[in-house]
């Protein structure tokens, strides 16, 4: 009985330690660990299926999908170099060479390409997500061996020219803007932001001028003078809708872009309603144009931020441009001649 157990346990031993040897050389000889690249060197990047590849080009800090010339979307980009920049092999998974399982055949796979100027820094394909959502089927340049790489980067990757272009229509900070200018039909208005003059109290005054000299802190934060916006003669104008008008267009994301037409097919002066804020840095102007026949559902827009014309949902502007028929007067028009239509009398 003795010899048996002494046997049993020189196999377990002598298995546990083929085991621990075969898993150190795996980790070890077989699992390779991509250097990671300086994304802000990054200046190409390729990526695609088979026969619908898009490219990004990086011309002065900005990219832009090539041969096109559209301007990117910053954000997906930069996710899309720091996927790659950063691309960590976690696991071994397959050595046979069955690739369709894991989607890295075909017209399946997504193949990524980065350079810097002239010089291919990295090149590898993307299968589908692996089962844990937190991992990908990948495959290295002249390796046939399928690995997991972290992150799910078929989502980051499988996109389209439509979705990687920048729909942002108009941006500015909202604090920033001096004027606002508004227009339609043969409505029109200027609003001016004005400084409010200071409550004047003899006895405060003298009170917070003593302690400021008592204290002599030069540190202290100085209260911003208090701001209201009104009409360039003066005339108050509803402040919370003011405020919602700069909150929808400090950010404006159109839907989609007008293909059929271009931006000098539009006429400024046929515009259905404009607004335009203005700031320091200039002037930023949206023009909206009535609905056309094959879009019933979305209003045709040009931007002074954009070269492209776009189009936005019609549903969403109509929330907008209530704010704007609230401050020109229209709506309170609108509800006027409501009440004053007299009721149809019953037949």
């Amino acid at each position: 009985m003795k010899k048996e157990y002494l046997i049993l346990f020189a196999i377990i031993a002598a298995l546990a330690a083929y085991l621990g040897l075969r898993s150190k050389d795996q980790t070890h000889f077989e699992l390779p660990s991509p250097a990671p690249l300086e994304s802000a060197k990054i200046d190409h990047l390729k990526f695609g299926k088979k026969d619908a590849s898009i490219e990004l080009e990086k011309k002065d800090e900005h990219w832009f999908i090539e041969p096109e010339g559209f301007p990117a979307d910053t954000i997906k980009v930069k996710n899309m170099i720091k996927a790659a920049a950063e691309l960590t092999i976690t696991d071994l998974v397959s050595e046979s060479g069955n690739y369709d399982r894991y989607e890295l055949t075909g017209d399946k796979k997504i193949t990524v390409q980065v350079s810097t100027g002239d010089k291919q820094k990295r090149t590898f394909d993307i299968g589908k997500t692996a089962s844990t959502y937190q991992h990908t089927f990948v495959q290295l340049k002249d390796d046939d061996r399928v690995y997991h790489a972290r992150g799910s980067l078929n989502r980051t990757f499988d996109i389209t020219v439509d979705d990687l272009r920048d729909k942002i229509m108009l941006s500015f900070d909202k604090k920033s803007i001096q004027s606002i200018d508004l227009k339609k039909a043969d409505k029109t208005l200027a609003v001016v932001l004005k400084e409010l003059p200071a409550e004047k109290n003899p006895e405060k005054d003298k009170k917070q001028a003593d302690s400021q000299e008592d204290s002599k802190d030069e540190s202290a934060p100085v209260q911003p003078p208090k701001t209201e916006w009104t009409t360039s003669d003066g005339q108050e104008v509803d402040q919370k809708t003011i405020e919602r008008l700069l909150t929808s267009f400090s950010n404006l994301k159109c839907d989609a872009f007008n293909d059929k037409m271009k931006k000098e097919d539009f006429k400024e002066t046929d515009a259905l309603w404009t607004v335009t804020f203005k700031n320091n840095q200039g002037n930023h102007s949206v023009w909206f144009f009535e609905e056309q026949e094959q879009k019933q559902d979305q209003l045709p827009g040009i931007s002074s931020a954009s070269d492209y014309a776009f189009f936005m949902p019609s549903s969403r502007m109509a929330s907008i441009e209530k704010n704007v028929d609230k401050l020109l007067g229209i709506e309170e028009k609108k509800e006027k001649e409501k009440k004053e239509k007299p009721a149809k009398s019953p037949v």
